[in-house]
């Protein structure tokens, strides 16, 4: 009984001490983030996600290319299936998490924000480095 009480104390009054971390939006903060490489997987059965090919790139391209994707004008739409994942590396250290679908008309990429998910339209630039990069 005691043990459960001073639990409940700690998180009201402990919890409270630790600053929480803003989220980063894509409009304000992305635009000072220099992505230096992304993580690409590619899911070919995206709908089980059980296998997927891997890719790390270094391309200052596609880096940019996504970036400006993520500044375009959001969608509204409710689509979980996706066959790309790509880990965005800033300084060598993960930065944010893009979900991208290349299905012919669901081609959005996507990322998560304050527990929300953001959608754009993808670009036609990043569906074809998309695929070149994975031989799709």
């Amino acid at each position: 009984m005691i043990l459960c009480l001073g639990i409940v104390l700690y998180s009201l009054v402990g919890c409270k001490n630790n600053p929480k971390t803003p989220a980063i939006t894509p409009t304000a903060d992305w635009k000072e983030i220099i992505i230096d490489s992304v993580e690409v997987l590619h899911f070919p059965d995206y709908l089980e996600q059980k296998e997927y090919q891997h890719q790390f790139v270094v391309d200052a391209a596609l880096s940019q290319q996504i970036n400006q994707n993520i500044h375009t004008d959001t969608v509204s739409l409710n689509i979980d299936a996706y066959q790309y994942k790509i880990y965005l590396f800033s300084k060598g250290e993960p930065f944010k998490t893009l979900y991208i679908s290349t299905k012919h008309g669901e081609e959005f990429l996507s990322y998560v924000v304050n527990g929300k998910r953001i959608y754009h339209p993808l670009s036609e630039q990043i569906k074809l480095a998309l695929q070149e990069f994975t031989g799709v």
